[in-house]
């Protein structure tokens, strides 16, 4: 239990310090409103996700939800709560699936490369 809460907390700070610097970088309060967001920032952030969903294993999707939810408290600390926030945690959420999809995926063929 807790190596689990350990991999957790690492994710938050690894996605939290990722997203700080997509937003000093580009100079924007979010990350989202970056210009190569799209194309650049939250690829790699899907692309980290996998690649930790591998070493996780059956853990693997944990990856994808928090680096990709770690985007909310770097909003929070740089926005405020505004009154848009519950839309935005609702569209993170929908960002999450993909990330999660992917690093569960790596993680399921981690487990079955393992063992064959």
């Amino acid at each position: 239990m807790r190596r689990w809460r350990s991999e957790i907390f690492a994710l938050a700070l690894f996605g939290g310090t990722y997203w700080q610097i997509v937003c000093l970088v580009w100079q924007v309060a979010e990350p989202w409103d970056a210009p190569l967001y799209w194309t650049v920032a939250y690829p790699l952030a899907v692309g980290v996700s996998g690649i930790v969903g591998w070493f996780l294993r059956s853990r693997g999707w944990i990856a994808g939800a928090v680096i990709n939810l770690a985007q909310m408290p770097i909003i929070l600390l740089n926005n405020g709560l505004g009154p848009l926030w519950a839309v935005g945690l609702l569209i993170l959420i929908l960002m999450t699936i993909p990330a999660a999809s992917l690093s569960a995926l790596a993680g399921r063929l981690a487990i079955r490369r393992q063992y064959a």
